[in-house]
This record gives structure tokens, sequence and C-alpha cells, in this order.
């Protein structure tokens, strides 16, 4: 497998120079900040005007290691009707992704997941998702940078979705892990996402 195109999707208030965008790459600035989700979306639309199935999800500053998309081409041999591809991804030397978040709503890392332990979540960098199941979700207001992984997640276990793990390692810098570095408006994009994305959970969570 290789990428047939990618895009950048720039959410700055002053967008980068793109004239030196090779073929195969395409740019949207969005000054106005889109959030992940506003990228998530444009990227869907990308992908269905290219013809492409699959969406990989990277952050500007993820870095995959080689190989990568030979071991994702593993995992979907192994899982032929997998939504999403999941790595294992560390912040530090810590594995913080893929997930289960229980009924008290916790977030307890685990290598492979299971279902029938609460919900599968992931760190949506590195992830490889098919383009007509991102399609389909939506995102509320509240939830446009923070809890975007969690809720496309989210939406992937209520639709009965099958995960296949992709036997690579990738390293995060998690942002909440380090919260004074945060400003006061990140602050309350997270608060606000985090309630809202409990109160969607619901029962012993809330």
């Amino acid at each position: 497998r290789s990428l047939r195109h990618c895009l950048v999707y720039d959410n700055s208030p002053s967008p980068s120079h793109k004239e030196d965008w090779s073929e195969g790459i395409s740019f949207i600035s969005n000054p106005s900040n889109g959030g992940t989700a506003g990228a998530y979306a444009a990227a869907s639309d990308r992908a269905a005007q290219l013809g492409c199935k699959w969406l990989l999800l990277l952050d500007q500053d993820t870095m995959l290691p080689a190989a990568y998309l030979e071991r994702a081409q593993e995992a979907i041999s192994r899982a032929p009707d997998a939504a999403a591809l999941v790595p294992l991804v560390l912040h530090g030397d810590q594995p913080i992704s893929p997930a289960i978040i229980d009924a008290l709503g916790s977030v307890k890392p685990c290598e492979r997941p299971d279902q029938k332990d609460g919900i599968v979540t992931a760190i949506s960098s590195g992830v490889l998702i098919r383009r007509e199941i991102m399609a389909a979700i939506d995102f509320p207001k509240q939830i446009w940078l923070d809890y975007v992984d969690h809720w496309l997640f989210l939406n992937l276990n209520r639709k009965g979705a099958v995960f296949a793990y992709i036997d690579a390692k990738l390293v995060h810098d998690l942002s909440v892990r380090a919260p004074r570095s945060l400003s006061s408006f990140r602050l309350r994009s997270i608060l606000a996402a985090e309630e809202r994305f409990y109160r969607e959970i619901g029962g012993k969570a809330l």
C-alpha cells in the first residue's frame, strides 16, 4: 500500500506558504480554526473526491516508523472487516493508546482492548479509518479540538465496529499531561469537551 494523497489542514491564524507543495499534496487554510474535527471532515471530503477508501490521521508532529503502511496492511489482512487500524502509542515510555473507557469513565491503556470490557478508544493520530465511516460521524460543537478521538471511537463502538491493531509503536506528546503549559482557552475547551463526552456516555461515568 502507499499514500495516494496528502492533505495539510492548517488552523493557524497566518497560513503557511504553500507555493512549493508538490503534486499529490493539497493545502487548506482555516484561520478561524476548525480544530481537529474540521480537519477530519475536510479529509473525508477530499478522500471521497479522489475515491480513497481509507484515511490515515496524523498530527503535525507524528513520526511514523519505517514500513508503517506495510504493517497496517498486515493488520487488515488479519481482520479484513476492520473499520479502523490502531497502533500502540506511547507518551515517553508509557503506553497511552489504545485504551478502554470503563463504566466509571476511567481511561485505561490496554495493548489489545476488548469491547466486552468497555468502550475501546485510541489516540487518533496514526489511526487508519475507513472513509465512509468517518464521513458518517457528526461531532458536536463542544467536541471540535479535544475529545475528538474519544468521540470518534465512541461512535465506532456503537456501530459495532471491528478494530485491528498495527504491530507498530508511535510516540505522542500528550499535552494534557502538562496542564500548566496550556492556555486558559485550551483548558476551557478541554473541560467543555469532557463534560459533553461524559454526558453522552452517561451512567456511572457522570
